[in-house]
């Protein structure tokens, strides 16, 4: 009788461990879905960038980089060609501003 209640003890153990390792998997996947996300409209790159919808599609245009695809209306941009153009657009927005500076102070 012991060893049928161990037997038993030990298949519901394994039932709940594979059940908290699905629930487990799933809150992972929704919780992490956002850091894994590859693809981003103007509106997200303009809140993850923290300036306007304008600036973000001033940034896009000026490198000249184009959407991968089409959600609805919104056009869908790959996040590391988004970022290289941010980076440098920065850098040359940072060039601009010392140059006016220098010019001010002549």
């Amino acid at each position: 009788m012991n060893n049928t209640s161990q037997e038993l003890a030990n298949i519901i153990e394994k039932m709940i461990n594979e059940q908290v390792s699905e629930q487990m998997k799933i809150l992972e996947d929704t919780y992490f879905a956002k850091s894994k996300q590859t693809l981003f409209t103007k509106e997200e790159l303009a809140n993850k960038w923290r300036c306007s919808i304008t600036t973000t599609h001033r940034i896009l245009k000026a490198s000249n980089i184009k959407p991968k695809e089409k959600s609805g209306k919104n056009f869908l941009f790959d996040i590391e060609k988004a970022e290289e153009a941010k980076s440098s657009y920065d850098g040359e927005e940072l060039r601009k501003h010392e140059l006016n500076r220098k010019v001010q102070t002549m």
